[in-house]
């Protein structure tokens, strides 16, 4: 996870203290309406209708081997963000 933008996070622990950060900035958000989630064969691309009215907000999922999903790229924006090395 990139929080704040340019540093990255790793492990559960890191990111449950950065959304706790996270809330402490911002305690409140706008529930958004999802559009329909894609599946293709392990990936699966789903997105959002901002509610700030931005430029839109995606993910693209990953199923794992113990059929799991994994979040391997997010987009808050225009930008692209993978979240690490398995993002490749």
């Amino acid at each position: 996870m990139a929080f704040p933008i340019g540093n990255t996070i790793v492990g559960r622990t890191a990111i449950r203290e950065a959304f706790e950060q996270m809330l402490t900035m911002q305690s409140h958000y706008e529930l958004e309406e999802s559009l329909p989630t894609l599946h293709h064969g392990d990936l699966a691309p789903t997105s959002t209708i901002p509610a700030d009215h931005s430029a839109g907000r995606y993910q693209v999922a990953r199923r794992q081997p113990d059929g799991t999903w994994l979040r391997i790229l997010h987009s808050s924006g225009y930008f692209a963000r993978p979240e690490g090395p398995t993002a490749a």
